[in-house]
Parts: C-alpha cells; structure tokens; sequence
C-alpha cells in the first residue's frame, strides 16, 4: 500500500490497521474503510457481505515459489504427501525455458 500512495503522490490518512483480510473486509463492506484484501478473501466472503470490490492490477502478481527439505532425515507420511502435492502443483506451472 505504501508503493501505491507513494505511485499516486498521496499521504494515506490512516486510522486503524489490521492483520486480518477478513476483518478488513467486512469493515469495508459496513461502510468503515476501504481494505487492500487478497482475492481469496473477496472469494470467502462471496455471498455473505456485499462490498465493491477493484482490482489494483489488470495482471496479477506473482513471485517465486520453491519449496525446500533436508534429503537424508525422516519425513513422515502428512509432509511426504505435501511434498508429493507441491512436486505435482510446481510441475504444472513450471516455466518453459
């Protein structure tokens, strides 16, 4: 947010800041604020409490992902089958080079 107002040439006039997405939408939402919430949240919220929702970006950001683990140390069967998820889910998207 502080990227955005600095973009923009604006001092925000802040009041209240919160860790939760969802308690900052549904401030929003009774007319209490605006909230800078992740999609999924807007995608929780979806039938409970109405709000006006923009996107800040045409395109979506993205970032990075890696996940990394000691070879050689025990895994047991809840972290194998996470691993097993994030090798299939990464190869997926995984980019052409």
């Amino acid at each position: 947010m502080d990227v955005l107002y600095k973009n923009a040439g604006l001092k925000p006039d802040i009041f209240l800041e919160s860790h939760s997405n969802m308690l900052s939408y549904r401030l929003a939402a009774q007319g209490l604020g605006i909230a800078v919430v992740p999609e999924i949240t807007l995608e929780l919220m979806e039938g409970s409490m109405k709000a006006e929702a923009y996107h800040l970006s045409e395109s979506p950001i993205t970032w990075e992902v890696q996940a990394l683990y000691r070879e050689g140390c025990y895994i047991g069967q809840v972290e194998q089958a996470l691993l097993d998820i994030i090798r299939t889910t990464l190869a997926a998207h995984k980019k052409k080079l």
